[in-house]
């Protein structure tokens, strides 16, 4: 990857930040900051080839002038930018033991939300956030707090029987939860019960 930066003269350093967000495939905050360096150094290599490509030339046939100038260090800056990023997560990024199948199971749960947001009516049908059904597919144990039952509340979203008996209380006479703040508006659980649930709960 070094050399790939050095060989392309800086043009293709912004492949170094995306190389290196995948070594990290579960650290979205990394992998945001990697995505924008990768835009960020694009952008430079571009604007460093119109300069270069766009200044006059003197005897010899080369580029000249100040906008040349930029041009050759705006190059040198994506270079250097790009071998920084390969020397600094050159190692991948050893997970703590148990750390892993929790990561996975939370994107999971990340893509079968979004799934929610964009198609209610087909994850309605999937059945997503009920455990208590049978189903061929794992949605990273979320639990869908419209339609759970009671025991199915208490059992996998971390609260009690009584908690879960008022959670369906209160959800039959409003008809819906629409987020887990109205949960909290009007059923009374403790922090710890509230992130508890709050990490699994969906709104089908």
């Amino acid at each position: 990857m070094i050399l790939w930066c050095i060989f392309t003269m800086g043009l293709a350093s912004f492949a170094a930040p995306l190389w290196a967000a995948n070594r990290r495939p579960y650290d979205k905050t990394f992998r945001k900051r990697m995505h924008m360096l990768a835009a960020g150094l694009g952008a430079a290599s571009l604007l460093a080839f119109v300069l270069v490509g766009s200044s006059p030339e003197d005897a010899t046939g080369s580029p000249t002038g100040a906008a040349s100038d930029v041009g050759g260090t705006l190059l040198l800056l994506t270079i250097a930018a790009g071998v920084a990023v390969v020397l600094i997560f050159r190692k991948p990024q050893v997970a703590l033991a148990g750390t892993q199948s929790v990561l996975m199971r939370r994107d999971t749960r990340d893509r079968y939300r979004a799934l929610v947001e964009k198609d209610r009516p087909l994850a309605r049908s999937m059945r997503v956030g009920r455990p208590d059904v049978t189903r061929d597919y794992d949605d990273g144990g979320l639990l869908d707090v419209n339609s759970a039952p009671s025991y199915t509340l208490a059992e996998h979203g971390g609260i009690s029987s009584a908690q879960a008996d008022k959670l369906v209380e209160v959800r039959g006479q409003l008809g819906r939860y629409v987020s887990m703040d109205e949960v909290l508006a009007y059923v009374d659980l403790p922090d710890p019960a509230a992130t508890r649930l709050r990490d699994v709960a969906v709104f089908v």
